[in-house]
């Protein structure tokens, strides 16, 4: 998750049909350090049909499992952004047909864009706000709601980041990052 929501964050969250409509973010290129804490609750999503196959031992490790990951979670990480990544638009539906990405705001200080994808028992509802506090500061939240059959999940993620350096090092750039 963390991944998907820096890569969404550095490249403003703009659609690749509708680069037209994207204002890059005026941030320095270069090394940046992102720290991102991130805070879920609710029922994993899972299809009724999947739960249906499950064991009572299988449904028990799975609750467990859930109940061992923590619902808040802190992580800092470098990050190596380019003028590429800031100006390449990005399709955060990942070409998904059933999803739907509409850009909100686009300037070069803020930028919303919200998704939806809704398919058969399963809908997911994101929206990402980044704002440049300056050109070395950024900011963002990411809420997201995934739901499935009545079971449902809540993610928020703060985001700061910070420019470090105007050279990246051994740090790969973003649109490089899996």
């Amino acid at each position: 998750m963390t991944k998907n929501v820096l890569w969404v964050l550095m490249l403003g969250a703009g659609v690749s049909r509708a680069a037209d409509n994207l204002t890059p973010l005026d941030v320095k290129t270069g090394l940046w350090e992102i720290t991102t804490i991130g805070e879920r609750s609710g029922t994993l999503p899972i299809p009724a049909d999947a739960l249906a196959k499950m064991t009572a031992e299988q449904k028990a490790r799975l609750e467990a499992s859930m109940k061992s990951v923590p619902a808040s979670q802190t992580s800092t990480r470098q990050s190596c952004i380019t003028k590429q990544d800031l100006t390449r638009a990005f399709d955060y539906s990942d070409g998904d047909k059933a999803c739907k990405q509409t850009i909100m705001t686009s300037t070069s200080t803020k930028q919303e864009v919200r998704l939806e994808c809704d398919t058969p028992g399963n809908k997911t509802v994101r929206t990402v706000k980044v704002e440049a506090v300056d050109s070395s500061h950024l900011k963002g939240l990411v809420l997201s709601t995934i739901g499935n059959n009545g079971r449902n999940m809540e993610m928020k993620v703060n985001i700061s980041g910070r420019f470090l350096n105007s050279s990246c090092g051994d740090v790969k750039p973003s649109s490089k990052q899996e």
